[in-house]
């Protein structure tokens, strides 16, 4: 798992891909891939099931809530 390319994707999500659906789930999509998420259920065609994209959503927020956690440890640890 590249975790510099899953957050690119997930910045691509909440940035310029806002308010482009199909831009949106390709991402989703790719960080699926990416992270391994769903093995040999995974779409080649670069869909998700409702439940894989609940499951994409789930892993985005605990993907950012750990990167946050990490860089303020990181932080606490300079000074």
């Amino acid at each position: 798992m590249n975790q510099d390319y899953i957050a690119e994707q997930i910045n691509r999500i909440e940035s310029r891909y806002q308010g482009n659906q199909q831009l949106v789930e390709n991402s989703c999509w790719r960080i699926a891939s990416n992270a391994d998420l769903f093995d040999k259920q995974l779409n080649p065609d670069g869909t998700l099931t409702p439940t894989q994209q609940q499951q994409v959503d789930e892993f985005i927020d605990n993907f950012k809530a750990s990167r946050s956690h990490n860089q303020s440890q990181s932080w606490m640890n300079y000074r």
